[in-house]
Order: C-alpha cells, then structure tokens, then sequence
C-alpha cells in the first residue's frame, strides 16, 4: 500500500454521502467494524456541526474505478447516523439524523472533511 494523491475533491460530507448513493465509492469493511460510542458520537457531531473536525476519511483505490472508505467505528457510526439506521444525542436531544432541524442538517453535512487516499 501507499499513499496517492487525492482522487476526488469531496471536500465536506454532503459530498461524500452524495458519492456514496450514487455509487462512486462504496465501504470496503462495513460489516467487519463495530459502531463506537454514544459519548464519542455525540462529540464528533458537536464537532461537525462547527465544522471542526479533525478526523480525515481513509479511501483506497483497488483499480479499474473500484473505491472504498476504511471505516473505523467513529465512521461507520456517523454514516449510519446519517443514513438514520441509529440515533445520536444533538443539541440536548436523542433523535435520528431526519428528526433533527433542516440548519443542523445543513451544519453537519457542510463540514469540511479530509482525505487520505491509499493504493495498493
């Protein structure tokens, strides 16, 4: 494995969940990563929200158009979190991700995201 160059310039994560349904990259462990905690969820979306996360995105590149996010279990929950298949604490309140206002919607999926893209 190493290190390439970024492939796409998905830069925050309305991108990336675009990307996402529209098939351009897929998870590549989803169902070998267990989901972290309510605690550690809840932070990082405080921390998306105020677009200040620190956390980049690992993808790698299998070749011939085939791209996958490593999912660590920070990531996997916040997908799923998006995706409404669990619900998180936001702003005081337990719901899922449709549940909360259209402007912490539009917080979270505006905050920036980085990459580091891996080839083998």
């Amino acid at each position: 494995m190493y290190r390439t160059y970024n492939i796409y310039e998905w830069k925050n994560l309305r991108h990336w969940t675009t990307a996402l349904e529209n098939g351009k990259i897929t998870f590549a462990n989803k169902g070998k990563v267990k989901e972290c905690g309510d605690k550690e969820l809840e932070n990082a979306l405080k921390l998306l929200q105020n677009d200040c996360f620190p956390i980049a995105i690992l993808c790698i590149y299998h070749g011939k158009n085939k791209y996958g996010i490593l999912l660590t279990p920070l990531w996997k929950s916040i997908f799923c979190y998006l995706n409404n298949e669990r619900k998180a604490n936001i702003n005081g309140k337990t719901a899922y991700f449709s549940d909360i206002t259209d402007d912490e919607q539009r917080k979270i999926l505006k905050a920036s995201i980085f990459a580091i893209w891996m080839s083998d």
